[in-house]
């Protein structure tokens, strides 16, 4: 069986051809090539645009005789305003230290980061609820309430066992009373010149008397 073969002048040839050929001018640019806009770069032109939302909001209600209340109260309505035109703001790549002061702050006052309220919601509005940031700063906000109620359970236990090992007797200090029963829901006091004194109420059949500071009596 006979084989076809080039001849090394024609491989020779072809080859210096090819070598010939002038580049394309439309190579794909290698990984290193390609610009990436830092993140410093992406938040500030999300501001510039932010900024240029609220300011064509503002026109709008000038426009229309708007004087208060353009945004909605607490100014939430300039971050919607600025979400629906520019999209939601870049997000840091993890929680930063204003952030994490923020749920410090806010958590243990609701029953999780849906029930952020005011200023402290506000800090988080812009963000996309799916990305990252938001998905820590939720469960930050988790372990925070967390903590918080333990601390909460254990004054509360450690409160409880100190009263019971209370006993309110005649001379006994008012202090020991507060401590013992927990503030009055009424208190009534008269100053003469006998002293001071107090009938603390603690409910409609449970007054306690105090002299000078000093438990004088009670009633139940």
């Amino acid at each position: 069986m006979k084989k076809e073969c080039l001849s090394l002048a024609t491989a020779l040839a072809i080859a210096s051809y090819v070598t010939a050929l002038p580049a394309s001018d439309k190579t794909a640019p290698t990984p290193s090539q390609k610009s990436t806009k830092t993140y410093s770069e992406k938040q500030a032109e999300w501001k510039s645009c932010a900024k240029k939302a609220i300011a064509k909001d503002q026109k709008k209600c000038d426009r229309e005789g708007i004087k208060y209340g353009c945004f909605g109260a607490g100014g939430r309505g300039e971050l919607i305003a600025s979400v629906d035109e520019c999209g939601y703001e870049p997000a840091p790549a993890k929680l930063d230290a204003k952030s994490i002061e923020v749920l410090e702050e806010g958590c243990p006052m609701g029953r999780g980061f849906d029930d952020l309220g005011g200023a402290w919601s506000d800090r988080f509005l812009t963000f996309d609820p799916k990305s990252h940031f938001i998905k820590e700063a939720r469960a930050l906000c988790d372990r925070i309430i967390q903590e918080w109620e333990e601390k909460e359970e254990k004054k509360n236990a450690e409160q409880a066992a100190r009263a019971n090992q209370i006993t309110i007797r005649i001379g006994s200090p008012e202090s020991d009373v507060y401590e013992k029963f927990g503030r009055p829901n009424d208190t009534h006091t008269s100053v003469g010149s006998w002293g001071a004194h107090k009938q603390l109420i603690y409910d409609s059949d449970f007054y306690i008397y105090i002299e000078n500071g000093l438990v004088s009596g009670w009633q139940n």
